[in-house]
């Protein structure tokens, strides 16, 4: 599976483990989950999550008031065929 909930603060995304932050009370805009990783591999304090780690994810394979930030991930976007919505 693409995308699995392992855990209260954890979310599997293909291979990469990666920890979810619950914002309660949620932002303004609704989102109330969030992971925040980068793919600036010299980063030795943020989680990594690439642009191509999200193959085969969909919108609607996520929760309501999920977002996803990916710092600096302009290393990969020239490698990425798709669309995220």
């Amino acid at each position: 599976m693409a995308l699995e909930f392992i855990e209260n603060n954890q979310i599997r995304i293909n291979d990469r483990d990666l920890i979810l932050a619950v914002i309660d009370p949620p932002f303004k805009d609704g989102n109330s989950l969030l992971v925040e990783a980068t793919s600036d591999t010299t980063n030795k304090h943020q989680q990594k999550l690439f642009v191509s780690d999200l193959q085969g994810v969909f919108g609607n394979m996520l929760p309501k008031g999920f977002q996803i930030i990916i710092y600096h991930p302009e290393g990969v976007l020239p490698r990425f065929h798709g669309r995220l919505s």
